[in-house]
């Protein structure tokens, strides 16, 4: 699923495989916008995050996958909204 949502006075194209990352961003829709980029998550993303987590919890507790793929789509946004900064200055 693909959505457009302006975040920090950025319109974001959000590609994710869970309803839940929409379903939080709703209030930041911009079905209209274009895109000032494109974030988008996939299996292999969600499976780092997921081991990641069960490396760093010494408890061996292991996100569910909802989380972690909401993690690396957060992740990826800042990421971009941070190189795409620094293309305008």
């Amino acid at each position: 699923m693909t959505n457009t949502y302006k975040i920090a006075e950025r319109n974001i194209a959000v590609t994710s495989l869970h309803d839940e990352v929409h379903s939080l961003c709703a209030d930041y829709l911009a079905p209209d916008a274009e895109p000032d980029f494109t974030v988008e998550t996939n299996q292999a993303d969600i499976d780092f995050e997921r081991a990641k987590s069960a490396r760093e919890d010494a408890g061996g507790y292991v996100f569910h996958i909802r989380c972690t793929h909401e993690e690396k789509m957060y992740y990826n946004i800042a990421e971009r909204k941070e190189r795409s900064g620094q293309e305008k200055q």
